[in-house]
C-alpha cells in the first residue's frame, strides 16, 4: 500500500485503521453475513459518524460490504466472494 500525505493527514495510516477495524467486525459479519452501523459503532468502540464513513469506505473502496436499505433498519451485507 502507497502511503501519501497531504498536509499532516497520512493516509496510509487511516487506510490501516479502517482496515484493522474492519478485522475487528469479522466475528460478526461472519456468523450474521451483515452488520449494522450500531454494531460497528460497538465493536470499534466509535462515533456514529466515524462508523459511517468507515463503512462507506468498506463498501465504495474495498468492496467488502454492499450497503442495504436506508435510515432505520439499513444494513451492510457481506459481498460473496
Amino acid at each position: 500500500m502507497a502511503e501519501t500525505t497531504l498536509g499532516s493527514t497520512n493516509y496510509r495510516v487511516k487506510e490501516d485503521r479502517t482496515q484493522r477495524k474492519a478485522d475487528q467486525s469479522g466475528p460478526v459479519c461472519e456468523r450474521e453475513r451483515k452488520i449494522t452501523n450500531s454494531e460497528y459503532q460497538k465493536i470499534n468502540s466509535t462515533s456514529r459518524y466515524t462508523a459511517t464513513n468507515d463503512l462507506t469506505e468498506l463498501v465504495e473502496k474495498y468492496r467488502i460490504f454492499e450497503n442495504v436499505g436506508k435510515g432505520a433498519g439499513s444494513f451492510y451485507g457481506v459481498i460473496a466472494e
